[in-house]
């Protein structure tokens, strides 16, 4: 497995950009990348079928459920790109970085601090490729996707966990057989058994343990069922076997 990172230099100092991690092998293709000042460089991307990507709050945020989705995809890791921002840059040069990969499938994270940009992501998406897949998948998303926007321009929406069930719509889309059911309702997956869950940290690097917070996992749902949070909505209460660690 190989890793691509989105890192340059400008003067006298290294940018941590735009992320990018991936399964498969470099290219020498180019694009432009936005460093934390929102200036331009200039790096190599990663030819992927499947480009992973999300806003996150800040820089030192490293997206956890992208890094899920690539653990869960199997043969389809090597096609695949994990492509990060933080909500602070544009739309316009997101878009541009993730069609600099020429993808067939871009998947989008969306929680509540990035959904208006992802809106807009989605939508510049929509213009610049128009017969690009975009999936949609995260917390905001799966509940009321009849009344967003962001929903009606996306071509599938994955409701709940999405680990395994982007993975099995991936594989349809790339054979040519798109599903015709938009909104699909993801079975929540386990941690044991015949289909349990990758682990996501291969895919964190030592520059990320270096500069950025690393997320772990111990379980899934929640046992109470407090009415204004959405994770009362989660179960069964699953959790993270500790021996792979």
């Amino acid at each position: 497995m190989s890793f691509s990172l989105s890192r340059g230099y400008a003067g006298e100092g290294v940018l941590f950009t735009r992320r990018v991690l991936t399964g498969g092998v470099v290219s020498p293709r180019r694009v432009s990348l936005c460093d934390l000042a929102g200036r331009f460089v200039v790096f190599s991307p990663i030819m992927a079928a499947i480009v992973l990507c999300t806003f996150n709050a800040r820089y030192i945020h490293a997206a956890f459920g992208l890094r899920y989705l690539m653990a869960n995809l199997g043969d389809l890791a090597k096609q695949a790109a994990i492509v990060e921002f933080d909500v602070q840059q544009r739309t316009v040069d997101a878009a541009e970085a993730i069609l600099a990969h020429h993808p067939e499938i871009v998947g989008i994270g969306v929680y509540i601090w990035n959904a208006t940009v992802s809106a807009q992501l989605v939508a510049e998406l929509r213009r610049l490729r128009p017969g690009l897949c975009i999936v949609l998948g995260g917390p905001e998303v799966s509940y009321e996707t009849d009344q967003q926007e962001i929903c009606r321009l996306a071509d599938y929406v994955i409701c709940g966990e999405a680990d395994l069930a982007f993975r099995e719509l991936c594989e349809k889309v790339l054979a040519g057989r798109r599903p015709l059911q938009r909104i699909i309702q993801a079975e929540p997956p386990h941690f044991d058994g015949e289909h349990s869950l990758a682990l996501p940290y291969p895919y964190y690097d030592s520059v990320d343990v270096k500069n950025r917070v690393i997320y772990v996992e111990a379980s899934r749902g929640c046992p109470f069922k407090c009415e204004f949070c959405l994770s009362s909505l989660d179960v069964p209460v699953r959790n993270v076997p500790v021996e792979p660690f």
